[in-house]
């Protein structure tokens, strides 16, 4: 484990970049930090052995802390929307921060994505970080008890395994916000990305708030429908209702009505310039595929560059959007004695 950065003392807890090393043969190299448990950067070959950052978003801690975009953040209490910020749990009605138009999104205006997590646990090829958020931190019931571990192997994969306990029933959802670009080159866009998946047979329509209409849709004879391989640019420019909704694809693809014991669930991006192919598997009933889409340009991201819209997709295994409102969604609530268990492994390849 080395620790190639500090940044200032938060508190009792400094934020610090770690790395974690598979590097034998075609391994890979990963950068992480304890401000928001957050991936910074993954080294990962080409076709022709070059090692390259596949991950888009900000240059080091300072660019990390600023960010607006969740970039590489675990983000929570509860990820992505809950409508007007409210949900009812045992007769009682819980109000939540509305800090996207009338919703809530991402955990509200703290969020686990701003804390600087402790490290309980590390090597040269894993680390683990822990929270311990407040009953009533963000609006939420229940003192929660956050694990991540970050682990990679030399068979070029990352694992990442989310875990947590409460002491009052309350709504979980972590996601893990990470932006992949395959090329290696965060000025290129992920449109010529391929990404296939014969799992996601459905998806979520939304409504003009991006809140899901209640239906769980089959994607056939809609862009979300990857169960045939074809590049994100053509459901991007197919002129389709709900991608002009949401200015690209913003939407919850679903694997499963029921969450899974084991990471059967598979989403694969490939960048054909490069060769570069990700397989993401997980035991979440759903992804949310985002596009980049409001990434204006704005932010200054590693090698000095803009990050524009398309530069970057986020595949973010999670429960459903507006789940703890919808009750035909499967449910995100955690009870007392419970464990929420949420893996998600990035299997990188060549071709």
């Amino acid at each position: 484990m080395q620790n190639i950065e500090k940044a200032e003392n938060q508190g009792t807890v400094e934020a610090q970049i770690f790395t974690i090393t598979a590097r034998c043969g075609t391994g890979i190299e990963v950068s992480l930090s304890n401000l928001g448990a957050s991936i910074l950067r993954v080294l990962a070959p080409d076709r022709e052995g070059n090692f390259e950052d596949v991950v888009q978003g900000p240059d080091g801690l300072a660019g990390l802390r600023d960010d607006p975009a969740y970039m590489g953040r675990s983000v929570g209490r509860f990820a992505n929307r809950i409508a007007d910020g409210r949900f009812t749990l045992d007769e009682k009605d819980y109000q939540l921060a509305r800090n996207n138009g009338p919703n809530h999104l991402h955990g509200g205006l703290g969020g686990i994505h701003n804390e600087v997590w402790d490290v309980v646990e590390q090597s040269d090829t894993k680390i683990v970080f822990a929270l311990a958020c407040v009953d009533g931190s963000d609006g939420y019931p229940g003192e929660l008890a956050i694990s991540v571990r970050y682990e990679v192997t030399e068979a070029m994969r990352l694992e990442v395994e989310y875990t947590a306990t409460t002491t009052k029933q309350t709504p979980v959802n972590i996601v893990q916000h990470v932006y992949w670009n395959l090329t290696g080159d965060p000025a290129e866009s992920v449109l010529n990305h391929t990404m296939e998946s014969v799992q996601a047979a459905h998806y979520l329509p939304v409504d003009a708030d991006s809140i899901p209409l209640g239906e769980i849709a089959s994607v056939s004879e809609t862009p979300f429908d990857f169960s045939i391989t074809k590049p994100l640019s053509v459901g991007l420019n197919s002129g389709d209702e709900q991608i002009e909704r949401t200015q690209g694809y913003d939407h919850c693809l679903v694997f499963s009505d029921k969450v899974e014991n084991l990471a059967l669930n598979s989403l694969t991006l490939t960048d054909p310039k490069s060769g570069r192919s990700l397989c993401m598997s997980t035991n979440m009933p759903g992804v949310q595929l985002y596009s980049g889409n409001f990434l204006d340009g704005s932010t200054k991201g590693k090698g000095n560059q803009l990050i524009h819209a398309r530069s970057g997709v986020c595949m973010e295994t999670q429960h459903f959007p507006d789940s703890p409102n919808q009750k035909q969604f499967p449910s995100p609530m955690l009870g007392v004695g419970e464990s929420y268990q949420h893996l998600i492994c990035y299997d990188f390849g060549v071709s």
